[in-house]
């Protein structure tokens, strides 16, 4: 059996609720290790930690806040645009058992195809050598006692107070969870994902061109609106080829930035019409 690690970390200042207590109480469950990270450098060294020493993890799981595709470690986030740089080639798929698992329980870590593309980046980096999964919820986190700091108003000015709104066990998070299932050698298949499709891409692709069409040739954003079209073209024009994750991940960059012009175009039409 291999260990299991429970990773927390918090913000300074937030007024949410400490990540601590769901660390310890699963850390209890099954007798895990609760560990506090402060940082990118904390983690790396933990990681490190593990490696030098020869330890197996069965389980390591992230309880923080987080966003689409991101995790929050004090100050810093550990995020799609830089886990490649802090986690990899760095001998740290070497902590894993066969078919562990990593969990990211903070809020909207697997939302959008920055949170698909995150999971699939961490499941390549640290399960290549195992196998196994990794999952991030789409949805808001919620903690039982869920906690909420307010305001009220006292002789000295507005002071806070953090006031218990329910008690006993409750889901963290809220949303669905997407899977990154990874073989070893480091292939990923997705599970319960909305936005790394190439059908989907493509049907966006299609959308864009018949809005593109009735864009006014004369609009400050056509140029823009154009260049975006035809990278994310590119980006999955290979025949009878599934594009890759990163190759989809930078369609739908694209794809945003076509969608918000196209919105503004629409709008500005609209309003002067």
């Amino acid at each position: 059996m291999g260990e299991k690690i429970h990773f927390w970390a918090d913000i300074k200042d937030d007024f949410r609720p400490s990540s601590e207590t769901l660390a310890d109480e699963h850390a209890g469950e099954d007798e895990g290790l609760s560990v506090r990270l402060t940082s990118l450098a904390d983690l790396q060294s933990e990681l490190q930690f593990l490696k030098v020493e020869g330890r197996k993890v069965d389980l390591m799981d992230f309880h923080t806040h987080g966003n689409k595709g991101s995790i929050a470690l004090g100050a810093e986030s550990l995020n799609v645009n830089n886990v490649a740089l802090r986690l990899n080639n760095k001998g740290f798929d070497r902590i894993f058992n066969q078919d562990a698992s990593i969990n990211f329980d903070g809020c909207n870590v697997g939302q959008g195809y920055q949170g698909e593309f995150f999971l699939a980046l961490v499941g390549r980096i640290l399960l290549v050598s195992s196998g196994g999964k990794v999952m991030g919820n789409t949805g808001v986190g919620i903690g039982m006692p869920f906690l909420v700091k307010v305001g009220y108003l006292s002789p000295l000015g507005i002071a806070g107070a953090l006031i218990p709104i329910s008690k006993g066990e409750g889901p963290h998070p809220l949303g669905s969870w997407v899977t990154a299932h990874v073989g070893i050698g480091g292939s990923v298949r997705l599970e319960n994902h909305s936005y790394l499709i190439p059908e989907k891409i493509k049907e966006r692709i299609r959308d864009g061109e018949s809005r593109f069409a009735k864009m006014d040739v004369t609009h400050t954003y056509f140029m823009a609106t154009k260049q975006h079209l035809l990278a994310a073209k590119d980006m999955v024009s290979q025949e009878n080829m599934t594009p890759s994750f990163r190759r989809m991940f930078n369609a739908c960059i694209y794809l945003q930035k076509l969608e918000n012009n196209l919105y503004a175009a629409e709008v500005a039409e609209r309003h002067f019409r």
